[in-house]
């Protein structure tokens, strides 16, 4: 007598990886001067096992990619600025692998590189400027040596600010 016999298991398929959220950059970006890399961020997903990125010159991800990984081990991703235009914009997007399949893409952000604004190297304590402005400046000095001779000098330094055009 020939018999059948029929084993079955029951897994369970696990739950499907949400899509990070992107955190930066956002908007404008402004760029330093010797800035060589722009840094993506994003918020971690718990059970991804690698995320993935995709940056691209239009909304659509149409065409070839400006930039593009699917092996990403953290939460960020340093890219070359020599691939990215000054004034233009750019969009990116995120996704999680999990188990067994990846996540929806991420909400796409955009952002536009601009070049950052110089910084003067002046001193920003404010002082009004007006016509007629009187700076006072006043340097004393102590000083003692070996022999005992001892001195004491103050003098007081004054000028004037002139203004000579008004915003």
């Amino acid at each position: 007598m020939a018999g059948l016999a029929l084993c079955f298991s029951v897994c369970q398929k696990p739950e499907p990886v949400p899509a990070p959220n992107p955190v930066s950059p956002v908007d404008t970006l402004a760029l330093e001067d010797e800035q060589t890399e722009i840094e993506f961020v994003w918020n971690s997903v718990e059970a991804a096992l690698c995320y993935a990125i995709e940056i691209a010159d239009n909304e659509d991800f149409n065409g070839a990619l400006v930039f593009g990984n699917d092996e990403l081990y953290d939460t960020t991703c340093k890219v070359s600025t020599d691939l990215f235009n000054l004034d233009s914009a750019y969009y990116w997007q995120v996704s999680a692998k999990g188990e067994d399949s990846w996540s929806a893409w991420s909400e796409t952000i955009d952002f536009t590189p601009i070049e950052q604004d110089p910084t003067l190297g002046l001193d920003t304590t404010y002082f009004p400027l007006s016509v007629g402005y009187e700076w006072k400046f006043r340097r004393h000095e102590w000083a003692h040596d070996e022999i005992n001779f001892e001195y004491d000098y103050d003098q007081t330094y004054s000028f004037t600010v002139k203004v000579i055009d008004q915003f």
